[in-house]
């Protein structure tokens, strides 16, 4: 049992603690955000950025134009390869990190490479994915399955997707004719492809969503006088919801609306 001078100390102790928490909790406390801007003189391989990305060890990822390198909080770091694989441009979404916490990417000359202890390493079938490519085709979209047992590569001119797995088997996943815009989701992650947008002049864009194989369409009516700048976007906004950016303007869908 405490004697009555410790009891007492430790009773104003408290309640002196209690009252500086009433007294901050009173305070709107603000918190300004701090930026600091990353190029070539911070060590960057190159200014032109497509895509970042935070593995499950908290590094960040920054796939540029001339390839891939990894952010420890104090400096970039690229990795060493004997195929010369660094020093091609890795498209918006071409990086995915698989179950084993290896990061892959597809590189703009369509080989898709994986980082493992700082070494990069070729994808076992490669071949397969070159006799498939078409002479403007490239891939800006990679999804994976487990330790890359199965591989997505999305591309973006005519909205094809090329299926992996096994030793070498492949599959191409059609892009739906009636659709201008097709979003491929597997697994909870998604890509999305579709051919030049503004080669028609329409005022209804159908869009196709393939959730794990299950097909459904909307379509998407917009002005006619579309934003001269072109550009497209797609984003997902909850379970349900996704933001689309086309031609200036964006959309809200949700539930189908």
């Amino acid at each position: 049992m405490l004697k009555k001078p410790h009891f007492f100390a430790c009773l104003l102790c408290c309640m002196s603690l209690l009252c500086c928490t009433r007294l901050l909790a009173q305070q709107n406390l603000e918190f300004a955000p701090s930026f600091r801007n990353y190029n070539t003189d911070q060590g960057l391989p190159q200014n032109w950025v497509y895509n970042i990305l935070q593995d499950r060890k908290g590094y960040i990822w920054v796939s540029t134009n001339l390839g891939v390198c990894r952010f420890n909080g104090y400096s970039f770091e690229q990795f060493p390869d004997t195929l010369f694989s660094n020093l091609t441009s890795v498209m918006t979404g071409a990086m995915a990190e698989d179950s084993q916490g290896r990061m892959w990417y597809v590189d703009f000359q369509d080989r898709v490479f994986y980082i493992e202890d700082g070494i990069i390493h070729p994808y076992a079938y490669n071949s397969v994915i070159e006799a498939q490519k078409g002479k403007a085709d490239f891939y800006h979209g990679l999804m994976l399955e487990g330790a890359g047992e199965e591989l997505w590569l999305v591309n973006h001119n005519g909205g094809k997707v090329l299926h992996l797995w096994g030793k070498g088997e492949f599959e191409h996943v059609k892009h739906p004719e009636t659709s201008r815009f097709h979003l491929f989701e597997k697994n909870g992650k998604y890509q999305f492809a579709f051919p030049n947008l503004l080669d028609v002049l329409v005022d209804t864009i159908t869009v196709t969503f393939n959730k794990d194989g299950m097909l459904r369409t909307l379509d998407i009516k917009f002005p006619i006088n579309r934003n001269e700048n072109g550009g497209s976007w797609v984003g997902r906004v909850g379970k349900d919801g996704w933001l689309f950016y086309l031609s200036g303007y964006v959309y809200f869908i949700q539930a189908g609306k």
